[in-house]
């Protein structure tokens, strides 16, 4: 099982059709990346602007999020973390909590909220709870998933779809309308950071395929392989993310939307790989630490030049051509209007986005 589980590795973001066309975006730079650099922690004057905000990570019990966490939590006053398992999520909390510095002046409310992104009814009544909220600052989703079988939700989508892509959408929405809430305009911006993967350019959208066969094909267990499942959830989150920082007037709204990707990091994404002995060197040789990949998402977020961006750790980047080359802007515009769709269905969109979005959301 660990000899597969190091192939299954390597197919997720190396033996890939792009791996010799030494393509910008190709497994090869990628690789590199990943094995050359590393997310550097900040020094504490960087951090002031954290100081009295009210932050909400969806995906923090373990990983990246987790410490992502830790350091939010030792400078803004309110951190709201999510979580499918409330055992899990209350020993987040007080891991969280026992990280802190026992003379910091900052006493963070720290509270977990149940979130299984899996279901839309959880979707719901998530958004419902996010919409009473007074103010807040800062929103990162985080929560990710990467199986080896084909599975669907209890809403009978296939479940990279929904969780990485439809329900992510969903909350995209209800987040920024919270995020611009009571914000005036001498204050700074709220700001989502959209968390996806470098592996989303390694695939591509064919020039005869329509948005509404795209989404189909998640749910045909025949037709994707594990590794195309999480790729494309992640390449369509990531035009999503680029299409809705388009659309928005970030200025009028006083909020902003970027992505970001952790690079390769020491964490639970590949749990369906076991924790064998190959898996750990492999692991160990090739990512970097969960703390490590936690203060690139501190540094974009704190980002000078933040909406529209896409951060890979430390820098921002170019995307793939499908996110923002011409000859794909009618795929990305017929993505856009089915996912609304598609959300419309099964999550309330608030009122106010559909103007916010324009002539998109029509």
């Amino acid at each position: 099982m660990d000899v597969q589980a190091l192939y299954h590795m390597l197919r997720l973001e190396v033996l890939h059709p792009k791996l010799f066309t030494f393509a910008r975006d190709g497994p090869l730079p990628l690789m590199w990346n990943n094995l050359t650099t590393r997310s550097k922690a900040l020094q504490p004057s960087e951090l002031d602007a954290l100081t009295g905000r009210t932050a909400l990570i969806a995906g923090a019990t373990s990983g990246c999020g987790l410490q992502l966490a830790k350091i939010l939590a030792a400078h803004c006053t309110r951190l709201i973390i999510t979580a499918r398992d409330p055992q899990r999520g209350q020993q987040a909390v007080e891991e969280i909590r026992n990280s802190l510095s026992s003379d910091t002046s900052i006493k963070s409310q720290i509270e977990v909220w149940p979130l299984e992104m899996a279901s839309f009814q959880s979707v719901r009544d998530f958004t419902e709870r996010v919409n009473l909220l007074p103010s807040l600052d800062i929103a990162v989703l985080n929560a990710g998933i990467w199986h080896l079988h084909f599975a669907r939700s209890t809403d009978s989508f296939e479940t990279h779809l929904q969780v990485n892509y439809l329900s992510s959408c969903g909350l995209s929405l209800s987040l920024l309308t919270a995020l611009g809430r009571n914000r005036s305009p001498a204050s700074p911006p709220g700001r989502l950071l959209n968390v996806t993967s470098e592996g989303h350019a390694l695939e591509d959208i064919p020039a005869h395929k329509s948005a509404n066969e795209v989404l189909e094909s998640f749910n045909d267990p025949d037709k994707l392989t594990c590794y195309t499942r999480y790729r494309l959830s992640k390449l369509l989150s990531m035009i999503w993310t680029h299409e809705l920082a388009s659309s928005i007037d970030n200025v009028a709204h006083n909020v902003e939307i970027a992505s970001f990707t952790p690079g390769a990091s020491q964490t639970q994404i590949c749990r369906d790989l076991g924790t064998g002995p190959i898996v750990r060197v492999a692991m160990g040789a090739f990512c970097q630490s969960a703390e490590e990949g936690s203060w690139g998402y501190v540094r974009a977020l704190g980002a000078r030049e933040f909406h529209g961006r896409y951060f890979f750790r430390e820098t921002a980047c170019q995307p793939t051509d499908c996110v923002t080359a011409e000859k794909y802007k009618a795929f990305r515009e017929d993505l856009m209007r089915q996912t609304l769709a598609v959300l419309g269905k099964h999550i309330e969109v608030p009122a106010d986005i559909n103007d916010w979005l324009g002539d998109i959301s029509k």
